[in-house]
């Protein structure tokens, strides 16, 4: 037997990572504010490193959501966004997005 992805699930993942994007780009969330700081996966990520962007990479089956954070000093940190961590900024934003 053979399993298809619906065409719609990444397009909708990809949708709403649009809709984070263009409201990241007007207001600041932070590593704390959505408990990334000190993650495993990326332990430079401090509370106060403001999150730019977030996007996709890897198959359309089982993508995967990056985001690249700025520390205050400037350096950039990037790092994998957790479905929680989406959720939250879904949250901050008063967005009805499905993560998961």
């Amino acid at each position: 037997m053979n399993h298809h992805l619906a065409p719609t699930t990444r397009t909708v993942e990809e949708r709403q990572i649009g809709e984070l994007n263009a409201h990241l780009r007007t207001a600041t969330v932070t590593a704390g504010a959505i408990g990334m700081a000190g993650d495993s996966a990326a332990p430079a990520l401090r509370a106060d490193a403001v999150l730019d962007h977030l996007g996709m990479e890897g198959s359309p089956s089982f993508g995967y959501v990056y985001g690249t954070f700025r520390l205050a000093s400037g350096a950039v940190v990037r790092s994998r966004v957790h479905t929680e961590a989406l959720r939250a900024i879904s949250r901050e934003y008063h967005l009805r997005h499905v993560w998961g």
